[in-house]
């Protein structure tokens, strides 16, 4: 087994549980020139309680929160350090449209495979 087979093994035993990413209306009104855009995205998803094999999972240390103006190009990454939470608002956003997915990761940093992608346009 090579490295990346381990890898991709150690990855898949992570909760990967449906994690589904809804992308509340929020309206996008530019307040000052100088401020920036205040559109926002309110995401709310299923905690996760148990890993890919149902064994309960112990060491889940919170949830990362990806978003871009792609779905390809996610990248900017919100750590949430509270396993217990379950949603998180995604503030200043400027008109077009934003994609957003969530994973679990443990105290060991192992990551759970994302979510499916949610979608929101701000106008």
């Amino acid at each position: 087994m090579s490295s990346r087979d381990r890898d991709t093994c150690r990855y898949a035993r992570v909760a990967v549980a449906s994690v589904a990413v809804i992308v509340a209306s929020a309206a996008c009104v530019k307040t000052n020139p100088d401020q920036g855009f205040s559109g926002t995205a309110t995401l709310t998803w299923t905690p996760i309680k148990t890993d890919t094999r149902g064994n309960v999972l112990k060491d889940l240390a919170g949830y990362k929160v990806r978003y871009g103006t792609s779905p390809q190009e996610l990248y900017t990454v919100v750590v949430l350090k509270n396993p217990a939470q379950t949603t998180y608002v995604v503030r200043d956003l400027y008109p077009g449209t934003w994609y957003f997915t969530v994973s679990a990761y443990t105290r060991s940093n192992v990551e759970s495979a994302p979510s499916g992608i949610g979608s929101k346009t701000i106008k």
